[in-house]
């Protein structure tokens, strides 16, 4: 009762009919906010369950990091060179592999600058239809030119056959082919995976609550972390994670703590976004923040998204 009082505004937009459009319809896609020191590459393996049936799909990848310094949340650029390649693995540990390509290629080597921080893939057809609700795979490889500058995202899971295979020296590409065992806590991944769609779509937004720290390595079974993500993905929803723990409405901005994430919103024609960010700033007021200075932000941080996404309803 609680959770349908407090989502009631976004359980309203469940029933609407819209266009048939790319959006974020699958799980186990997080912000890249957990360092994996002293590693330069590797490939890691994640299960993901889509929200719609499906036969093409788009994979986005983040070319940056995400910190917090206790007080604002920062979105950084990874420095240098970075080779990126993904492919689905379907059905779950079959062997057989969908490779997703960039401009034709099976791979690509670039810069978070030349991208506007996220890699976007070709669209990816497959030879059949995958279900909903029926999951799949991803192998993503990542390479970078120093350790240490690429973080992950979600947790493995070994009951999920998830894995990393990351190398401070050499790592391999096996988002194709190759074994993957379970070698780190955190893996990267894409940050989006698109499909097409009638469904509406949620963007959670800001805070530990919201990004599901604290959760089991495989969260629910649907392989959501964070009790809001899980509770709109039962009801139905497409999801957009893009909550960062530790974020605070009070001192966000678009030069620096939305530089790229805000994009990925407006990439994916969401009908709500729900705020968590609000209540660091109630824990931090007697250190950072007035209580106007808390209303203010909240106020930003919907203005922030209104100008990317200027129909979007808003919670919180």
């Amino acid at each position: 009762k609680f959770q349908n009082a407090i989502f009631s505004p976004a359980l309203a937009v469940r029933g609407l009919n819209l266009p048939y459009a790319p959006r974020s319809y699958a799980t186990r896609c997080d912000m890249p906010v957990n360092a994996i020191a002293g590693m330069l590459g590797g490939t890691a393996r994640l299960r993901h369950r889509n929200r719609v049936p499906f036969r093409r799909i788009r994979a986005k990848f983040p070319l940056f990091t995400i910190r917090s310094d206790g007080t604002k949340v920062t979105e950084i650029d990874i420095a240098g060179n970075i080779t990126i390649a993904c492919a689905i693995e379907y059905p779950f540990n079959s062997g057989t592999y969908y490779q997703f390509t960039f401009g034709g290629a099976t791979s690509k080597t670039t810069t978070c600058a030349a991208e506007n921080g996220v890699l976007v893939s070709d669209w990816l057809y497959l030879p059949f239809q995958i279900k909903a609700e029926a999951g799949f795979q991803t192998r993503t490889f990542i390479q970078c030119a120093t350790t240490g500058a690429f973080y992950g995202s979600v947790y493995t899971s070994s009951s999920y056959s998830e894995g990393t295979a990351y190398s401070a020296t050499t790592p391999v590409d096996a988002s194709a082919s190759g074994t993957i065992t379970n070698g780190f806590n955190f893996a990267y991944g894409p940050c989006e995976l698109q499909t097409d769609g009638t469904v509406p779509c949620v963007v959670l937004s800001g805070s530990s609550s919201a990004y599901g720290t604290g959760d089991s390595a495989s969260g629910d079974n649907n392989g959501c972390f964070g009790a809001s993500a899980q509770y709109m993905w039962r009801c139905g929803m497409g999801l957009l994670k893009l909550a960062c723990p530790g974020e605070r409405s009070s001192v966000a901005d678009a030069a620096t703590t939305w530089k790229y994430r805000l994009q990925l919103a407006a990439g994916t024609s969401p009908q709500i976004v729900i705020f968590h960010s609000v209540s660091n700033d109630i824990i931090a007021s007697g250190s950072y923040a007035t209580l106007q200075d808390i209303i203010n932000g909240q106020k930003n941080c919907i203005n922030l998204y209104k100008a990317v996404v200027p129909n979007i309803k808003t919670v919180g």
